[in-house]
């Protein structure tokens, strides 16, 4: 059959009609369309990831991270390898950072509270802003207080300037257990700051209410010792721990010695009594220590 204008003719509109029809039963566009920023990275390339290096700040650790990032969204948070407190490892705040950035009940503007006790409705920055600025004109600077959660680096030395150029005083929380542990820290050891236990190369650990398995301190940096601890080369660990609740770390002891909330001390001094009494202990330490009350 050969081929004809006519017949050519008949092809070339068919195929037309076809291609108008698969268009319109196309996915619409706005369905396979990927974020496209305005200002591009300069190496952002497109279906290739990154890995960018970063450290999340807690009360008392912190954890490096490895974040994966393809054409400038987060996909996922890693622990960083050559980071010495984590070594590759991470914790579930470091896990939970994906949500802090998309997820979509987020709090994402300010929020002022209708009433007292009452919910909250979202307001734009110029508002807050500017009811920050009128509260802090009307107010006596010397009556001020400016309290944050611990923080360190440019933000620290940004929210001191403006304490001090303003005349507030700054205040920062820190959890009860920690200030009372610098504390010790400081008196015992002469140092202003939190411990490392080395808890991988211990053969005998003896807890006072500490769920370092669970939230105390560091967890993410305590479990890899504790797994050296149980499983590492030479004598398995032995794991004591006095509680007065069935924590992770209770639940993985070897013996969970319960006590009622609050007692822990009297029992830690219970037990220091009877090793400086029975000559078990450094009496002369112990008396240092006290100030010379025993």
């Amino acid at each position: 059959m050969g081929l004809t204008r006519r017949r050519f003719l008949q092809w070339a509109g068919a195929t037309g009609i076809g291609a108008v029809v698969f268009n319109g039963c196309r996915v619409p566009d706005h369905e396979i369309q990927v974020q496209s920023p305005v200002q591009i990275p300069e190496d952002l390339v497109t279906g290739r990831d990154n890995y960018y290096a970063t450290v999340i700040q807690g009360p008392s650790s912190s954890e490096g991270l490895l974040v994966r990032v393809m054409e400038g969204r987060a996909k996922k948070v890693e622990g960083n390898p050559d980071y010495p407190m984590n070594t590759g490892k991470h914790g579930l705040r470091a896990e939970a950072l994906l949500q802090a950035a998309y997820h979509p009940d987020r709090i994402k503007t300010p929020l002022r509270r209708v009433a007292k006790g009452g919910p909250y409705r979202p307001i734009g920055w110029p508002e807050a802003i500017g009811e920050l600025t009128r509260v802090l004109t009307e107010a006596d600077p010397s009556r001020v207080v400016l309290a944050t959660a611990p923080i360190r680096g440019v933000l620290a030395d940004v929210t001191h300037r403006f304490a001090d150029s303003y005349g507030a005083r700054l205040i920062g929380f820190d959890p009860l257990d920690q200030t009372v542990l610098r504390a010790a820290m400081k008196r015992v050891f002469g140092q202003d700051a939190l411990p490392d236990f080395d808890i991988a190369r211990t053969g005998y650990l003896l807890s006072f209410g500490s769920d370092f398995l669970g939230t105390w301190l560091d967890p993410t940096h305590f479990a890899r010792g504790y797994g050296e601890f149980r499983q590492g080369d030479g004598e398995r660990g032995y794991l004591v721990q006095v509680d007065s609740r069935f924590s992770p770390t209770a639940a993985a002891a070897d013996q969970w010695v319960y006590v009622t909330p609050g007692s822990e001390g009297l029992l830690a001094m219970a037990m220091i009594h009877t090793i400086v009494s029975d000559g078990l202990g450094d009496g002369a330490a112990a008396s240092v220590l006290t100030g010379g009350r025993g």
